[in-house]
């Protein structure tokens, strides 16, 4: 009994060494973040969902003033790249999507930190160097309209689009690279081609951006999009559009990731940062902003957008992003970018 009482003890005491341990740790990069001031965020998140983060951490942190960098698809690697190539490092923290975050990455731009925030998020999640953590998740979607197609023809895999049916009423994005890349990886290259032949047999239709795509399908001009972000399809369909929207699993998650930069001008300030978009209170602020947060005890509103029950494969893990967008426009016989 003697011997139970000392080791909970030596456990309480090393509970209370650990807190105690990170308050100070915390406290000691607040000081250091004191000294820095500024944060520069470079980031593919729309402005109207992550202005409102910064504004968040303006305000918990009030001697910080940041700089907000909105780049839009691959172009924030381009940005990225080209300013370290001329010796300009204006970036501290980045949100990019994964597969433009590995191409960041792999140039030997970012610097590794194991938030303590990390133990929160699943291992999907985060990578094991360090070197990022999802913010921010996309969850794939189909979208159609409930008005232009039967019940009985709803589509509940990407193989139902095969059907003659579908023929002409598909949209499609010009850039659809991260969905092209997981389902090559999910049912393997070869097979992977070959249904991709199949579906540009159905004539579908090419714009840019799964937003606009999702409002035309809404409109009635197409009766199904390929993809489109969970929460975008259930924002339309609280609104009361007829559409409707289907995963299919294992589903495909297109995280947007934390990262900081190698050389960043505020190492502190990025590491405050990071710590506060990964903690409760902040993946609280991603739900409130109407998106999907990564953290794990931050269900999403509704619920039903991240199920944990869900298989899920974590897209921009693959293929290079230049090869994607080769075998991209080739399958599709777009032009190459």
């Amino acid at each position: 009994m003697k011997k139970f009482s000392l080791f909970c003890f030596l456990c309480l005491f090393s509970s209370f060494y650990i807190i105690a341990r990170a308050g100070a740790d915390q406290a000691e990069l607040i000081e250091k973040a004191k000294q820095e001031r500024a944060l520069s965020f470079y980031t593919n998140l729309n402005i109207d969902e992550s202005k409102p983060l910064l504004d968040a951490f303006e305000k918990k942190y009030p001697f910080v003033k940041t700089q907000l960098v909105r780049v839009g698809g691959t172009a924030i690697v381009s940005r990225i790249i080209t300013e370290a190539q001329t010796g300009r490092h204006l970036w501290d923290v980045a949100g990019p999507l994964l597969l433009y975050a590995k191409e960041i990455s792999k140039r030997g731009l970012v610097a590794p930190y194991h938030s303590p925030e990390r133990k929160f998020f699943r291992d999907e999640f985060k990578d094991k160097e360090g070197l990022w953590t999802a913010l921010v998740l996309n969850t794939s979607s189909m979208m159609y309209n409930t008005k232009l197609v039967p019940p009985n023809i709803a589509p509940k895999s990407f193989d139902d689009l095969l059907n003659p049916f579908w023929k002409g009423k598909i949209s499609m994005d010009t850039e659809l690279y991260e969905w092209f890349e997981g389902q090559l990886r999910v049912r393997g290259r070869e097979k992977g081609l070959e249904f991709m032949r199949r579906l540009k047999a159905q004539e579908p239709v090419f714009r840019r951006g799964r937003a606009a795509q999702a409002e035309l399908v809404a409109a009635g001009e197409f009766a199904v999009t390929v993809e489109v972000y969970g929460h975008r399809a259930q924002e339309i369909k609280d609104k009361g559009a007829p559409v409707n929207w289907v995963v299919v699993e294992p589903v495909l998650i297109h995280p947007l990731v934390s990262l900081i930069a190698k050389n960043a001008a505020h190492p502190n300030t990025a590491r405050l940062f990071i710590d506060y978009i990964l903690s409760k209170e902040g993946q609280t602020k991603v739900r409130d902003e109407g998106r999907i947060p990564a953290r794990s005890d931050v269900p999403p509103k509704p619920p039903e957008l991240m199920r944990k029950e869900w298989k899920v494969e974590i897209v921009g893990l693959g293929e290079e992003i230049g090869e994607v967008r080769k075998l991209y426009a080739e399958a599709f016989g777009l032009p190459t970018r």
